[in-house]
């Protein structure tokens, strides 16, 4: 559908009074709309866009919003990292960071958590009271607050919960001796925290709970601790070549969706599966417990080659989003999906019985670097946000976009019948990954991830790396018509208006209600997220309106 639409709003003189050598119109505003036909799903812009970083590599992996509309992030970060006013230093190699920013993109603080090795965030969740869970890896010694958790020997699993403030409530470790890690969490109503991930160590210990791997390779888990982080339960998938669990998502009450790759022979409870790639290729596996880990069902997807998924959401009716890569052809259920002869990117929808709805294939076209689908998102209307990166020219449905270098972050929006709503990128000419995405009940998406080439822009945007990788954290939505602001400084008018505003021209009248408008000459600043033009005293009394 081909759409027209004309925006404008307009700063109206009411009455003026003398002030300094030139007469000052007080404002009001006013908004005019007129289109000649709705869009049934507007493409977004980027509404704000934020950096953290330091000298080195500084990733973020996971996102989180809480109910009043806080943004909560977590990754990792080396030697120096400032994260809004707060500089971080780490103890070691890798120290986690937990950032939280308020709905309208203000950073409200940050905490850091780790020791001499290698320390890093990978998932992070929020309950309903605004506490946030964070899971991820730590070697030897981490510091948490006033606790210091010792690892068993190589990666250790932890979990950490933190009040709303940033005050951390209690840590856990879990694992063995062997290299063992958590790469995703979610929380219930009642303040239970769910983790998945994979255990290589021939015990792997939960608190009071343990399990033996017998084969030797990564065995994937999914593990239930309470609101005092006592583990509840732990269930192993027991493979005879590396599984992982990747990403975890509850439904609206009662079961716990868990997704993520195996190869070999994998036993899913009393499932066992084999996996249909060759030469230890895995495939995708999305896993249903209920809330007492009861195993309900287990799928699987894939083919002879490399096949991952990476993320899943579910719905309050137990319907799944899932998304990762594949290298086709790959098969879900009864739909095969062919191969290009790189890694794509796919989303696929599953009922509350585990029945595929749809299956669809995106991506670019370059094949050396690849596509895949890193974390996926879900709103109250059924739709689904993907995100993760692509490579060459990507198709997403009709939507064609292009990276401008080698790998380039996307979100791309799916309806429930599997429709590619819009898609959106942003990159340079290296590598620009995005790890994390949430969504809010009006349809804005937040990304976060990293970004190593020189600069990323973000529509009105633009974030200078510092490093050879920085973190960004960024606001994807419908943005309201801008509204002009006016004030008088030192005599002189200063006109401000939202930097989100892409396409908006500033156009000036001398006469009204029978206006001649021209556009202004004159480039605004962009101070933080604003547009400023500061007028020269000697101007005369204008109208002034933004125009799309």
């Amino acid at each position: 559908m081909t759409v027209f639409q004309h925006c404008e709003q307009t700063v109206r003189k009411l009455r003026t009074r003398k002030k300094g050598p030139f007469s000052l119109p007080i404002f009001a505003a006013f908004l005019l709309l007129s289109s000649t036909c709705i869009a049934p799903a507007q493409t977004p812009s980027f509404l704000w866009a934020h950096i953290a970083g330091g000298a080195t590599n500084d990733q973020a992996q996971a996102v989180a919003r809480d109910l009043s509309g806080n943004i909560i992030v977590s990754g990792f970060f080396m030697g120096t990292c400032s994260i809004g006013t707060t500089n971080l230093v780490s103890a070691g190699l890798e120290d986690i960071f937990i950032a939280k920013y308020d709905a309208a993109g203000n950073f409200l603080w940050a905490r850091q958590a780790g020791g001499t090795g290698y320390d890093e965030g990978r998932g992070v969740a929020v309950d309903s009271s605004g506490n946030i869970y964070v899971a991820g890896l730590f070697q030897n010694s981490a510091s948490f607050g006033a606790t210091v958790l010792a690892s068993s020997g190589g990666n250790d699993i932890f979990i950490a919960k933190y009040d709303p403030s940033g005050n951390l409530v209690w840590a856990k470790a879990a694992g063995g001796t062997a290299d063992d890690e958590a790469h995703g969490v979610a929380v219930d109503a009642a303040g239970n925290a769910y983790i998945t991930g994979f255990a290589d160590s021939r015990t792997a210990t939960f608190g009071s709970l343990s399990f033996v791997n017998h084969s030797g390779f990564d065995n994937a888990f999914v593990a239930k601790c309470n609101n005092a982080g006592t583990f509840l339960w732990v269930r192993q998938i027991s493979s005879t070549a590396d599984s992982r669990g990747n990403g975890i998502a509850l439904d609206g009450a009662t079961n716990v969706f868990s997704a993520g790759s195996f190869a070999g022979t994998a036993t899913f409870g009393s499932t066992n599966l084999a996996a249909a790639g060759t030469s230890g290729y895995p495939d995708v596996f999305l896993l249903k417990h209920d809330l007492s880990g009861n195993q309900l069902w287990v799928r699987q997807a894939g083919g002879t080659n490399d096949d991952e998924a990476n993320g899943v959401a579910a719905d309050a009716a137990g319907n799944t989003f899932v998304t990762g890569e594949f290298l086709g052809p790959a098969t879900f259920s009864n739909t095969n999906l062919p191969g290009n002869g790189t890694k794509q990117i796919f989303v696929a929808r599953y009922d509350a019985a585990g029945n595929l709805l749809w299956v669809r294939a995106a991506g670019g076209n370059n094949l050396i670097y690849g596509n895949a689908g890193l974390a996926v998102a879900n709103d109250t209307n059924g739709n689904a946000f993907v995100t993760g990166f692509f490579s060459g020219n990507g198709l997403f449905g009709t939507n064609i976009v292009a990276s401008a270098g080698f790998d380039d972050l996307f979100c791309s929006k799916y309806d429930s019948a599997g429709n590619v709503l819009w898609v959106r990128s942003a990159g340079g000419q290296d590598l620009d990954l995005s790890y994390g995405i949430a969504a809010d009940w009006a349809g804005n998406a937040y990304l976060a991830g990293w970004f190593a080439s020189s600069t990323v822009t973000f529509d009105n945007f633009t974030l200078t790396n510092t490093s050879a990788r920085d973190v960004f954290l960024v606001k994807l939505g419908l943005a309201p018509p801008p509204t002009i602001k006016a004030a008088l400084v030192n005599h002189q008018l200063v006109l401000t208006w939202p930097a989100y505003a892409g396409g908006f021209g500033l156009e000036s009248a001398a006469a009204f209600p029978s206006p001649t408008w021209v556009t202004n000459p004159a480039t605004p600043a962009l101070i933080g997220t604003n547009c400023v033009l500061t007028l020269p005293s000697s101007d005369p009394a204008r109208f002034f309106r933004l125009r799309k």
